[in-house]
Order: C-alpha cells, then structure tokens, then sequence
C-alpha cells in the first residue's frame, strides 16, 4: 500500500525538476486604467517621530500622463475629539503638497489615504503625517519613499 504512493511522490517531485523559472528582477510595473502605465514606483516604511508610537509604509507613483499618486496606511492612536491626521509629501527643499486627511474605516489604530494629484511628484521623497490640532500641525510620524532595488535570485 505504501509503495504506490511513494512511487506518485517520486514521480511528482521528478516532474517538478527541469530548467527553473525565470525571476523577475523587480517590481512589474502597474498600468492603471485611468492614468496609463506607472513610470515611477516608490516605497518607504512610515515610523513615528518625536515619540510617536506610529508604524506603517508609504507608496508613491508616478504614471505616464504626469499624474502622481501618493498612498499611505498608518498605524496610529485615534487622535482626541476635535484633532485628526494629516498627510503632506515634501521635497528637499521642504516644498510641500497636500495629500489629505487619514481615515479609520474601522475606528481603530488603522488608517489609510490616498491622493492623486496632476503632477510628477518624484522629487517629493518624504511623505508626513501631522496631526492638526486647532490651528497647530505637529509632526508625528514621516516615511522617505525610494525606488526599490531590483532582487537579485541566486540559482
């Protein structure tokens, strides 16, 4: 009884050997139905600063019409009553674009935005959350988006 099915095993585990399967070296790019091909992806892993228990990752694409769209899922406390999170993108000389506010759908620590905005934002490699407070902005938590690197599979 048990040597036909070690015989199927064995002839499962040779069917399986032959000439390995290519491995991509990256990334394959989106296309989007509304803004075409993604010429530019970007990630980054968002922490808290200024001891700000917050964790999350970023994302930032850029697509062939110039539209940029920028992503974030955040793990943070719900802010106190009246506050809430705010997302900006910066470049290095601090330039700023609005991304908008982040959102609980589920009224947790889990929040999310998404923005897309009708100009290449590649230079734009830090994406902040603040939390607005009245009419105060503090920085809370920040990710640097990069261009990921192409993996490399050893064969």
């Amino acid at each position: 009884m048990r040597t036909p099915l070690i015989l199927l095993v064995l002839s499962l585990l040779i069917s399986a050997c032959g000439e390995p399967a290519p491995v991509s070296s990256g990334r394959e790019k989106v296309v989007d139905p509304e803004h075409g091909k993604e010429v530019v992806f970007m990630y980054g892993a968002v922490e808290g600063v200024s001891g700000t228990n917050a964790n999350g990752v970023a994302f930032l694409s850029v697509f062939a019409d110039g539209v940029s769209r920028a992503t974030a899922n955040v793990n943070i406390a719900l802010p106190e009553e009246g506050n809430r999170y705010f997302v900006t993108l910066s470049d290095q000389s601090n330039m700023t674009v609005d991304c908008g506010y982040l959102k609980s759908v589920l009224g947790d620590v889990r929040h999310a935005v998404q923005c897309d905005i009708p100009q290449d934002l590649r230079e734009y490699t830090s994406i902040n959350v603040l939390l607005e407070q009245a009419e105060l902005l503090v920085l809370v938590a920040q990710a640097t988006v990069k261009v990921p690197k192409p993996s490399v599979t050893v064969q």
